[in-house]
C-alpha cells in the first residue's frame, strides 16, 4: 500500500497516520475437532459476529486501571463481512444477491470477499463460486497508539485476546488467534528474557565446570608431585 493511500485510509476512518496500528483476529475450525476447514452456515457467521462483538466490548484490568477496547481508539473495519452476513441471510429470498467468491454482489453493489475469507472451496477444483468451505476467516481492527500510555493500553487488550486464544474456550465450533504488533513485541521480549536466562544459566554452569576442572587438575598435580618426592 502506497504512503498516500495509507494517509487517505487513515483520514477516511478519522485516524491520524502516526501511531496507526492494524491488527487481525484469525479464525479457524475448532482445534480439537480435527477439521482443517469450516463449512459455511448461518451458525458459523453468527458465531464470528459474536466474536467481533466480544472483541469490541473487551475490558482488561491492568495496574488498577480498567481498559476497554474503545480506550485504544479502536475501530472495527469488518464492513464487508457484515454485508456478506446480511446478504447470506437474505440470499434465499432476494434474487439480486450473488455471493460468488471472490467478488460478490448484492442490491446492485459489488464487494470483494478475499479480505475476510481464505482457503476457500479447497475441496473443489476451483475456489470460484459460492463459498462452501473455508480454512480461515479474518476480523480486522484499527487502533491509535501515539504515546507510551496508549501503547500499553493497546498491549493489554491484545495480550488479553492472545491469552484467550490460547485457552480456546470462546466457542465450540471455532478457534481464533490474534496477531498484532504489541503481541509480537511482548513475545519477542519474552523470548529475549528467556534467552538471557538460559545464557546466564550456561555461564554459571561453565564457571562451575571450570572451577571443578581447576581443582581436579590441581589435586592431580599435587598427588603427582608428592609421589615424585
Amino acid at each position: 500500500m502506497e504512503y498516500g493511500t495509507i494517509i487517505k485510509f487513515a483520514e477516511f476512518y478519522n485516524f491520524t497516520f502516526e501511531g496507526l496500528e492494524i491488527w487481525v483476529v484469525l479464525i479457524s475450525a475448532k482445534r480439537d475437532s480435527g477439521n482443517e476447514r469450516m463449512n459455511m452456515s448461518t451458525e458459523l457467521l453468527n458465531e464470528i459476529e459474536r466474536l467481533d462483538h466480544f472483541v469490541q466490548n473487551l475490558t482488561v484490568v491492568c495496574k488498577d486501571e480498567t481498559i476497554r477496547f474503545k480506550d485504544t481508539q479502536g475501530a472495527q473495519i469488518n464492513y464487508l463481512f457484515n454485508w456478506y452476513k446480511f446478504a447470506y441471510y437474505w440470499s434465499d429470498y432476494v434474487a439480486d444477491i450473488n455471493l460468488t467468491f471472490p467478488v460478490a454482489s448484492a442490491m446492485g453493489h459489488k464487494f470483494f470477499l478475499g479480505s475476510h475469507f481464505f482457503g476457500v472451496n479447497k475441496h473443489k477444483d476451483t475456489e470460484r463460486g459460492p463459498i462452501e468451505t473455508m480454512e480461515h476467516v479474518t476480523l480486522w481492527y484499527m487502533s491509535q497508539a501515539n504515546n507510551f500510555t496508549q501503547k500499553k493500553r493497546l498491549e493489554a487488550i491484545q495480550m488479553k485476546l492472545f491469552q484467550l486464544s490460547k485457552e480456546d474456550q470462546f466457542s465450540d465450533i471455532l478457534s481464533f488467534e490474534m496477531y498484532g504488533d504489541q503481541v509480537a513485541n511482548a513475545e519477542m521480549l519474552r523470548g529475549t528474557l528467556y534467552t538471557i536466562k538460559l545464557f546466564l544459566i550456561g555461564v554459571v554452569m561453565m564457571v562451575i565446570f571450570m572451577l571443578f576442572m581447576y581443582f581436579k587438575l590441581t589435586y592431580l598435580f599435587i598427588i603427582q608431585y608428592l609421589n615424585v618426592f
